[in-house]
């Protein structure tokens, strides 16, 4: 990890370190590793889930994919029903992973007779009367309007008291009464009322959560019968009023290229579906190109009030590993070494930055090019002669041989452009002449040369100490390297 500061700034760390680039799961797509951002969700119910009991949780929840809430009891005889979840979620239990834990309590309505349908929904009002050119005959006793009354549950139903006397007698109710398998008045399913000819009418149909009434307004005028109007209620899940039976909607998904990773290879055609219904699922794999990856890999969702567009853009994955090439790291660009001692890989162009127990091997000398002759025929070189050892014993010979030997060397880039030959005799270089010196001069030449020795050997055990340590260090290196590989290896186990 990066060495940071309180304020959790990057700093320079304290040691030589190489930070390698690593990745995660990012299945968002927002950049960002998924396990850093996980949610739990938590799901409570008064009556408990399908599933088990209450609560129910979904740990490790990445935001902005899509989930789905365990199933909420709902039994025909517990006199209520689940109509939905708090925090918008919808009664599906189909949502979208919030950026926070979040708990979602299922919601319950009273449903006195279990028919699934939340009372409220479907409240009726009943009223018993007599109509007004009968009312000589008769009168009621009792209870006569109700409100808000739950269909199918009991009825009480006001006596009629016949007025004693008269020619008529009580024969029963227009419409008639709706009962149960008993011949018990219950509630009806629909409000009730004895109108007279020429009444004007108009009731709104009662709002149902998740439907849409067609129609909306049952309204007219009595003429001369009952009148018998019949609302039906059609899913509409997306709420905008239209029954979802009657609504459709486009799917269309484009392909192509990102900006910048433009190529030769063949994109799919557009892909479309017509004519999917409000809560259709959709869930497209992108093709496959070859060289390139997918963004999105799957376009999925559902039809909720309108038609859907998505584009899915390709771009260059030469490695084939799924990810686009331009978010991987680029390649580390080699610097030079600046503890020779280390363990680097041995540079081809800068020999001080080799490791030390790698040997090289020292360039062969080079004759240097003199220049041109002065004729202009090309460059010249001049060798040294080649001296031969000697027979130790013809000193004699030998010491006449190098009395009268002498080199010639010719000067490169002269000040006049010509070459010049200049003849260097070894009388004066007294050090290369040890027979020519005094004897002062000779122990003075034998102590330098002791010197020299010396220094050299002093140079050869600097060197090997050099190696030994830079070995040393080599090894140090590999095992942090090991205890650092080690220690990571342990943090991914947990």
């Amino acid at each position: 990890d990066l060495t940071t500061d309180d304020s959790k700034n990057a700093i320079v760390p304290n040691k030589t370190t190489k930070y390698v680039a690593t990745w995660k799961e990012d299945t968002n797509h927002d950049n960002k590793p998924d396990e850093d951002q996980y949610v739990t969700l938590t799901f409570e119910s008064a009556y408990g889930f399908t599933e088990g009991d209450s609560p129910q949780t979904m740990e490790n929840q990445v935001p902005n994919l899509a989930f789905q809430a365990p199933t909420p009891v709902d039994t025909d005889t517990d006199k209520v029903v689940f109509v939905g979840w708090d925090k918008g979620l919808d009664k599906s239990g189909k949502g979208t992973v919030p950026g926070e834990d979040t708990t979602y309590t299922a919601q319950y309505k009273a449903d006195e007779n279990n028919d699934g349908v939340a009372d409220e929904e479907q409240y009726v009002d009943v009223t018993f009367a007599i109509a007004e050119e009968d009312a000589a005959k008769g009168t009621l006793k009792g209870e006569t309007s109700y409100t808000d009354l739950v269909p199918g549950l009991g009825l009480t139903v006001p006596t009629v008291m016949d007025t004693e006397g008269d020619d008529w007698a009580f024969a029963g109710w227009k419409p008639d009464l709706t009962t149960d398998d008993s011949k018990n008045a219950i509630v009806p399913n629909k409000t009730t009322k004895d109108l007279a000819v020429g009444t004007a009418y108009s009731v709104e149909s009662p709002a149902i959560e998740g439907y849409v009434s067609s129609p909306e307004v049952v309204e007219g005028t009595i003429v001369d019968r009952d009148v018998n109007v019949e609302v039906v209620y059609h899913r509409d899940s997306n709420g905008n009023g239209e029954p979802d039976v009657e609504e459709s909607y486009d799917l269309t998904i484009t392909y192509a290229y990102a900006e910048g990773e433009e190529g030769q290879a063949t994109l799919p055609e557009t892909h479309t579906e017509t004519d999917l219904a409000v809560g259709a699922q959709y869930k497209v794999e992108s093709p496959a190109v070859e060289g390139y990856v997918a963004v999105p890999l799957t376009v999925e969702g559902t039809i909720v009030d309108r038609n859907v567009s998505a584009e899915v853009l390709y771009y260059i994955d030469e490695n084939g590993n799924g990810v686009p090439d331009s978010e991987e790291p680029d390649e580390p660009t080699p610097t030079p070494d600046p503890d020779p001692g280390t363990d680097n890989p041995p540079s081809t162009t800068d020999p001080d930055t080799d490791d030390p127990d790698t040997p090289t091997t020292p360039t062969a000398p080079t004759t240097p090019n003199p220049g041109p002759t002065p004729s202009g025929t090309g460059p010249a070189a001049t060798t040294p002669e080649t001296r031969t050892a000697q027979n130790p014993d013809d000193t004699d010979n030998a010491d006449d041989a190098e009395a009268a030997e002498r080199y010639s060397l010719t000067e490169i880039n002269s000040e006049d452009g010509t070459g010049r030959t200049t003849r260097i005799d070894e009388d004066d270089t007294p050090l290369g002449n040890k027979d020519d010196l005094s004897d002062a001069d000779a122990e003075n030449h034998d102590a330098m040369c002791i010197i020299h020795w010396i220094v050299l050997l002093a140079a050869l055990l600097a060197a090997i100490l050099f190696i030994i340590d830079g070995s040393r260090r080599k090894n140090r290196i590999k095992d942090l390297r090991q205890e650092l590989e080690n220690v990571k290896n342990g943090k991914n186990r947990r």
